[in-house]
């Protein structure tokens, strides 16, 4: 047997590989098992729902048939898999094939409800990937630090996207006086209570808050790309606006229905029958319509060929 060295509170002790029989019942049927197959169901079930409302013969027709749109799109659609692949891979030694379950834990957020995706990330990685401890303290400080690279950038595009939000109904003073206040929150806490709240170590957590960081500043920039491709006489600039501004409504906790809020704002500033209103809602639809193809086959890949043996991959790795 090969024993794990101890490693200080502060910190998460590096992977190291184990006999399959230090672990009895892992491979075998458990409550993780049926969780993420009850998610993969679900998420199966919103997709089939979804897919008949949309138009799919339109967005086809819509969209430039160029592979540079599609490179674009495609960047712009796998930015937030890459960059929980990049983290995790830097704290668990990953290997590539959980990229499939963080997309998935991707979609399951988009589609079902938020953190959906963590509950289902959770309970996969507890099957998949050998380890001693859980990853519960892996992903929570995970999650809250990606909330909070949200807000730190939400902050920094509320100055000047607010003229064009100070005189829209939705954003009463009061909605946005508490909203500013909860978006701020995050940050104070994590300065604050940083050694109490989070479990990686200081390393680690630097690594991760710069990798969210640069995973939103990618998406925002891939987006407005995807935005200017579809109308492309309209400026890039105008895009990367449309995109901050679609960032700082998305992250305001007490602003009902915000994709409504967002094509609101929009369409006072262009008018409702503008194009720049119909790229918007294109693009929502090619995203939505990706999510429920992309995470119908996944799920699908999920419940017929499930991962539950990480010997016969990359080996096994163990966790403190």
């Amino acid at each position: 047997m090969i024993e794990l060295a101890a490693e200080p509170r502060t910190g998460i002790a590096p992977p190291a590989l184990i006999p399959t029989e230090t672990l009895p019942g892992l491979s075998q049927p458990n409550w993780r098992r049926y969780l993420t197959m009850l998610i993969s169901l679900a998420v199966l079930g919103a997709s089939l729902r979804e897919l008949r409302t949309i138009d799919l013969a339109h967005i086809r027709a819509m969209v430039p048939h160029g592979p540079i749109f599609w490179l674009v799109f495609a960047g712009c659609y796998l930015a937030p898999s890459f960059a929980d692949w990049t983290i995790f891979r830097r704290v668990w030694q990953l290997p590539l094939r959980g990229l499939a379950a963080l997309m998935r834990k991707t979609i399951s957020n988009e589609v079902l409800l938020g953190y959906s995706g963590e509950v289902y990330f959770y309970a996969w990685a507890r099957r998949n990937v050998r380890m001693k401890g859980s990853p519960f303290g892996a992903i929570k400080d995970t999650a809250f630090l990606s909330a909070v690279a949200g807000n730190v950038v939400t902050l920094l595009l509320l100055a000047p996207v607010w003229p064009m939000l100070a005189h829209r109904a939705e954003f009463a003073p009061h909605i946005v006086t508490v909203s500013l206040a909860v978006v701020t929150i995050g940050p104070i806490v994590a300065l604050t209570f940083g050694d109490r709240l989070f479990t990686l170590r200081r390393n680690e957590l630097a690594f991760v808050t710069m990798i969210h960081l640069l995973r939103i500043g990618v998406t925002l920039f891939l987006l407005a790309a995807v935005w200017h491709f579809l109308m492309p006489a309209a400026p890039l600039t105008l895009w990367l606006m449309l995109a901050g501004l679609r960032q700082f409504v998305s992250r305001l906790p007490f602003v009902p229905n915000k994709d409504i809020v967002f094509a609101g704002v929009v369409a006072a500033m262009f008018g409702a029958g503008a194009q720049v209103t119909d790229v918007l809602a294109l693009s929502a639809g090619l995203i939505l319509t990706t999510h429920l193809v992309l995470g119908g086959a996944l799920f699908v890949l999920e419940l017929i060929s499930p991962d539950s043996d990480p010997d016969e991959a990359e080996g096994q790795v163990a966790l403190a």
